[in-house]
């Protein structure tokens, strides 16, 4: 894997525009527009070209065909669901059905060392599933996110599915992308450490609201998905009582929201530099959570399953290796946190 340009110790206000001329035809198809600041603007940045996702995959293929045969499917995926899923439930099971002072402590200590990293990798296995990239029918990928679902206390699943699906069509389009912050939100949070602090503590809560203030109604599967997680609510109420049941509270929480993986959200589409709208992570946790790093070559080529991203990032490494990526999700986190010049606005947007 090429070493890619890391942009985690270099302050943000150093970063420069990219020298490259706008034009569709160019091989990284990168955009010629200027990133917002978050404490100088209230708006994001403007491209006025479509997703560079689409021409470069074209552009790609012209040059590496061979790539098409990567399209497949990573049964391998749902094994990993029943273990993930299995191992929070026992450890839910034991926190509920243990007694002892410190009870809480360890229960939280563990929840948030291991168990919201458990529901990290399944909200990764459940992006596999709304890809279709575990089996070849629709209908198990369906069943598999449900599962994935089992052990958080909130149904995402067939939700996630719709907004991604979304989020990959209309990428970076403001009123239809999901992924897109709010008008409110950008006037609201700007820049400012507190602000955006709170505003990701309430980050999994950020995509139901922006739901249903674009008009988004319920699916089929995202009633099933409501009545699937409130039955097992109930059953982890009535089998390991309301510790138990705290546990699962307390490893979606933080999975979501402070877990160093979780900041894989900021990494993926928020502009740490002018002209550039996707990011990479090519840091070791991505041999842990299926490459999910691999953003813009996900992007890029959304019908190869997770554990092959990095043979696209081989076959073409001049499409990837001068792209600005990320080494450390908690550097993005902090940078994130700490660094004035990033807010919600550090998107880019598109008519």
């Amino acid at each position: 894997m090429p070493t890619p340009c890391s942009v985690e110790k270099t302050k943000v206000s150093e970063v420069t525009k990219p020298t490259i001329p706008k034009d569709e035809a160019m091989p990284l198809h990168l955009g010629g527009w200027e990133r917002s600041l978050a404490w100088r603007d209230t708006d994001f940045a403007r491209d006025w070209q479509t997703q560079p996702h689409t021409r470069r995959r074209k552009t790609i293929l012209e040059r590496h065909p061979l790539i098409r045969r990567l399209y497949s499917h990573d049964p391998m995926v749902a094994w990993i669901i029943v273990f993930g899923v299995g191992c929070n439930t026992l450890l839910a099971y034991f926190f509920g059905r243990t007694e002892g002072v410190s009870w809480f402590l360890a229960m939280t200590a563990v929840a948030c060392v291991i168990g919201a990293s458990i529901v990290d990798l399944m909200a990764v296995c459940v992006h596999e599933c709304v890809h279709s990239l575990v089996t070849k029918e629709s209908l198990p990928n369906k069943l598999l996110a449900l599962l994935s679902n089992v052990g958080t206390p909130v149904p995402i699943a067939m939700s996630f599915r719709r907004y991604h699906s979304d989020h990959h069509v209309y990428q970076g389009s403001a009123a239809k992308d999901p992924d897109m912050p709010l008008d409110w939100e950008l006037k609201l949070i700007r820049g400012t450490f507190w602000h955006k602090l709170i505003w990701l503590t309430l980050y999994p809560a950020m995509y139901a609201v922006r739901a249903i203030v674009r008009g988004k109604t319920v699916t089929y599967w995202e009633s099933v998905n409501t009545v699937f997680t409130i039955f097992c609510n109930i059953v982890t109420l009535y089998f390991f009582g309301v510790r138990g049941w705290t546990y699962t509270l307390i490893c979606f929480l933080y999975g979501y929201t402070f877990h160093p993986v979780a900041a894989h959200f900021l990494q993926e589409h928020y502009t740490f530099a002018s002209g550039q709208e996707t990011y990479n992570y090519y840091g070791w946790a991505n041999a842990l959570y299926l490459n999910i790093g691999f953003h813009n070559e996900h992007h890029d080529f959304p019908a190869v399953p997770a554990r092959l991203l990095p043979m696209i990032t081989k076959l073409a490494p001049e499409f990837y290796q001068p792209l600005k990526a990320h080494m450390s999700w908690r550097n993005v986190l902090w940078s994130f946190l700490t660094d004035a010049n990033i807010g919600p606005q550090s998107r880019c947007a598109r008519t």
